[in-house]
């Protein structure tokens, strides 16, 4: 199961727009340290349960990604309140 960390919404997200997320893009999810081989790990990660698809030289999200993030809305929306004045 998949592992749902704020890095790993980010990168759906990121991956959601219409240009897509590039690997540079997702590298930016991480600290200096290691950073190369986390971000291939959540690539590879998410390509192989079928959350980003590869489209030329950009990672895109699938329509599984699509509703996997409309449930995090939802249910973020759900339960955060709204703050007043």
């Amino acid at each position: 199961m998949l592992k749902m960390d704020l890095r790993t919404i980010l990168a759906l997200t990121l991956a959601s727009r219409e240009q897509g997320a590039t690997p540079a893009d997702l590298r930016h999810l991480f600290s200096q340290s290691k950073r190369t081989r986390r971000t291939h790990y959540l690539i590879r990660r998410l390509t192989r349960e079928g959350y980003l698809q590869r489209r030329g030289d950009a990672y895109h999200a699938t329509p599984r990604a699509q509703q996997l993030l409309e449930y995090v809305r939802q249910t973020v929306c759900a339960h955060t309140p709204i703050a007043t004045r």
